[in-house]
């Protein structure tokens, strides 16, 4: 039986290697000296990437196939999040707030007809948002669970990252305990919402608890792996996908006491609709695998026969907030089509470099971000101008509005 303090664990049991076991690892097992990889650690710390060392480590920068400048194109969760942020004008990024509240987020989508993850209820002391049921406190949570509830739910906080705090529940027992796949036995549901108030205070979601489409169960045999796309706005301000990947787990479930203690990526070719590569890490070690561990399914060249809908779905919904220059997204696949779970205003960009083995900051994407970070700077000066021409969103309009085209 699960305890109830370790139903919604509030930090990743995942421990990164420390600094010294990886250098000696890298030195004996990759054959680059400890002293190169000093200086590069300190190197690349203060460079345009600003990689810590655990980053340098985890995104296999030390590789000697890597040249001193494909190493700059690498960036750390510090330097990713100052590009994200800095390809949206700082007058209009209250829009992410959007964007990263899950409920409000999800009722947004509800409205305007996007297809998105059922809410069933959400525990607020405070805020009311969305058509499902409003919960203010643990007896509401605990009736809600008992009586209203439509088994299986997924539940998660409305604020956290990474399926930290989330949890699949099967069904109740008699006696009102949760139940978790395989049959395995939780706590009572009293115990469970009384953990929710305390370790959530801000809020809960209780949510329809979605399965993946029988053409993908070879990928994750007993949970879904979403998948994550990045969207960016271009120069004429309309969404594009640039990049797709996987977070599959292997043999288990994606949270809760059931969760797979082994994961694997995988990246998206988004013109062939396919798996392109994909790696597992593996006591410490990154492997790149041509079949799922458990299943045998052949990853590279699987094909995703959902995935022109999901980039159809994502960028009609990034034009719900068309001021973030980027959005990323987690889309669920089921046998119903894609699913929006959630939208991130500050998307990771890990996936990509780690399994890709190149930095984000390459040929092919730094183009991108600059044409994006140009619309933004652009729409910034308009709007401290006092001219509403950028709201038409057409990158030329705006440009001519800094050279003093249009009067203000």
């Amino acid at each position: 039986m699960v305890e109830p303090s370790d139903i919604l664990r509030s930090v990743s049991q995942m421990r990164a290697p420390s600094v010294t076991l990886m250098m000696q690892y890298v030195a004996q097992k990759q054959g680059v000296s400890t002293g190169r990889q000093v200086r590069e650690m300190f190197a690349l710390r203060y460079g345009p990437g600003k990689l810590l060392p655990h980053e340098y480590y985890r995104l296999r920068v030390y590789r000697r196939d890597l040249s001193r400048s494909d190493k700059r194109e690498f960036l750390g969760d510090r330097a990713a999040k100052a590009l994200n942020y800095g390809l949206t004008a700082p007058e209009l990024a209250g829009a992410r707030y959007m964007v990263d509240q899950k409920p409000v987020f999800l009722a947004l989508c509800a409205a305007s007809n996007l297809a998105c993850t059922e809410t069933q209820a959400m525990y607020s002391p405070r805020q009311t948002v969305g058509s499902w049921a409003q919960l203010r406190s643990a007896a509401e949570i605990v009736a809600f669970l008992r009586h209203d509830a439509r088994y299986p739910l997924y539940c998660k906080p409305t604020d956290s990252k990474q399926s930290i705090g989330g949890i699949e529940i099967e069904r109740l027992d008699a006696d009102g305990h949760l139940v978790f796949g395989e049959g395995l036995s939780g706590p009572h549901i009293e115990a469970f919402a009384a953990e929710i108030l305390a370790k959530f205070p801000s809020g809960y979601l209780f949510q329809t608890c979605e399965a993946m489409a029988k053409d993908l169960r070879g990928l994750a045999p007993k949970g879904l792996g979403p998948m994550r796309l990045n969207s960016i706005l271009t120069e004429q301000g309309a969404p594009l996908v640039f990049f797709g990947s996987f977070r599959m787990p292997v043999d288990g479930t994606e949270s809760g006491p059931t969760k797979s203690k082994r994961r694997y990526f995988a990246n998206l070719d988004l013109e062939k609709n396919e798996i392109s590569i994909a790696m597992e890490r593996t006591d410490g070690a990154h492997l790149i695998i041509e079949h799922q561990p458990v299943t045998g399914t052949k990853l590279p060249g699987f094909k995703v026969e959902q995935l022109p809908d999901a980039v159809a779905l994502v960028k009609a919904a990034h034009m719900l907030m068309p001021e973030l220059g980027i959005i990323g997204w987690d889309v669920a696949l089921t046998d119903k089509g894609p699913l929006i779970i959630e939208g991130n205003g500050n998307p990771s960009c890990s996936h990509y470099q780690l399994v890709r083995g190149r930095g984000i900051m390459n040929a092919e994407h730094r183009p991108l971000f600059d044409a994006a970070k140009a619309r933004a700077d652009a729409i910034s000066a308009a709007i401290k101008a006092g001219n509403d021409a950028w709201q038409l969103g057409a990158i030329r309009d705006i440009v001519a509005l800094e050279r003093g085209r249009f009067n203000s």
